[in-house]
């Protein structure tokens, strides 16, 4: 191959990133780094022509003395991407990764890189591109769907979703990707990919919601008190917002009781084992529950 211009660009544990011309496109030039325990290119090249049958992963041109060839990626790391981008483009770029992760796993390919896909996916025009397919393995128990969900509910980019007003169902996204990491079924996927949509808070969610966060640990409110916070007349539509929070625990709705001091309910139940959910989590902060009732409840009371 005619290399020209060859040019350091990056380490890591594997292998030494250059960039290269090759017949007037840019390329990265992946060689072995000589402290790694294994050398991975000759896989990772075997790996990449495979995924790029279905259109994922930088275009594989070849071998050369030991290192692989393929397209330079130039674009965007998606965490960096996501900062700048409009809510709606986001959760379609979001919608195509999951579905490269499914096809991914309908290979037998687990990436094992989708718990930090910060690092592995770069957006270029708005299509997401995986790259470092080093540590890719072959299995029958593939996992990227998994790791992906988990990454997108988890503390680095929860948050950073919700700064964009995108507030993903995180209890219902795990447990869905469990059902699907049980079956791989098509069915199981296509519930899993339904729940990554934009959910885009009302004005009046987003008062609520703001100001019970400002309810502390081994406090709580009433749906009254919330209600008058906000300058509303109706407790129910407190209770409503409250029923659909896609922010729990970080927005605690746990926090809010009845004006009599009784418990009142949680995740749209008022008996059985959500009920009792909210007597832990509000143990855990210090408040006990009595015959249904806060103990000390005027004590307990969080004035706004």
């Amino acid at each position: 191959m005619a290399l020209t211009n060859k040019t350091y660009y990056a380490k890591g544990k594997r292998g030494i990133v250059y960039t290269a011309d090759y017949n007037g496109k840019n390329v990265i030039v992946k060689e072995p780094n000589p402290n790694a325990d294994v050398n991975t290119i000759e896989h990772e090249a075997t790996i990449l022509q495979l995924v790029n049958t279905q259109n994922i992963g930088p275009t594989y041109i070849g071998m050369e003395n030991g290192a692989l060839i393929a397209a330079f990626i130039d674009g965007m790391y998606i965490k960096e991407w996501i900062a700048h981008a409009p809510p709606k483009e986001i959760v379609v770029l979001l919608k195509k990764i999951l579905a490269q992760c499914r096809v991914l796993d309908e290979l037998g390919i687990s990436k094992l890189e989708m718990t930090r896909p910060h690092k592995h996916i770069i957006v270029r025009a708005n299509e997401p591109i995986q790259i470092d397919f080093d540590r890719a393995t072959k299995t029958t128990k593939p996992k990227n769907v998994t790791q992906l969900c988990q990454w997108l509910t988890g503390s680095t980019m929860r948050p950073v979703l919700e700064a964009k007003g995108i507030f993903l169902p995180r209890q219902q996204l795990l447990d869905h990707a469990k059902t699907y990491k049980d079956t791989y079924t098509q069915e199981a996927y296509m519930q899993l990919a339904q729940l990554i949509e934009k959910k885009e808070l009302s004005s009046f969610r987003k008062k609520v919601y703001d100001k019970l966060i400002q309810v502390p640990k081994g406090k709580v409110t009433t749906y009254k008190a919330l209600a008058a916070a906000c300058k509303i007349q109706s407790s129910q539509a407190i209770g409503q917002a409250l029923k659909h929070n896609p922010c729990a625990p970080r927005v605690p709705c746990h926090r809010v009781v009845k004006t009599d001091g009784s418990i009142g309910g949680f995740n749209g139940h008022t008996t059985g084992k959500d009920i009792q959910r909210k007597i832990q989590l509000l143990h855990k902060e210090g408040v006990n529950i009595t015959d249904g009732k806060v103990v000390d409840f005027a004590q307990k009371q969080h004035t706004f």
